[in-house]
């Protein structure tokens, strides 16, 4: 059934990239310590910041993540051009809102910065 072969497809995903996914976290960790204990203090904020984001995905990466693609996952798949199309459309739609979303609402009077600390729209 669609179910099994869901578990069976996530279970082969996480066997054959899972190892890679963590071993990198780990890394990306253990060379954040050393940032966390220097005297400069955005070098300091950045490590923790680092190291608690890295956590934090990994958990959610080897738990939540593959919890929902047992559940949601399309059990049959196989890679087109069509597929991949629909799937850029999508992105660039839900960006293309969220883009037009902050513009309507900075010209509604709301002061949203930008990298720079100037407004993201002026």
């Amino acid at each position: 059934s669609k179910k099994y072969l869901r578990r069976w497809r996530t279970k082969a995903a996480i066997a054959h990239i899972g190892v890679s996914i963590l071993s990198s976290a780990v890394t990306t960790i253990i060379a954040a310590i050393p940032l966390t204990q220097t005297n400069i203090q955005p070098f300091a904020k950045f490590g923790e910041i680092v190291a608690i984001n890295t956590s934090v995905s990994i958990l959610y990466t080897l738990t939540g993540a593959t919890a929902f693609l047992c559940l949601f996952a399309p059990a049959y798949f196989t890679n087109s051009v069509k597929s991949s199309s629909i799937a850029f459309a999508i992105v660039g739609g839900v960006l293309g809102a969220i883009t037009l979303m902050l513009f309507i609402i900075s010209k509604c009077g709301v002061s949203i910065p930008g990298p720079n600390g100037h407004n993201l729209f002026s």
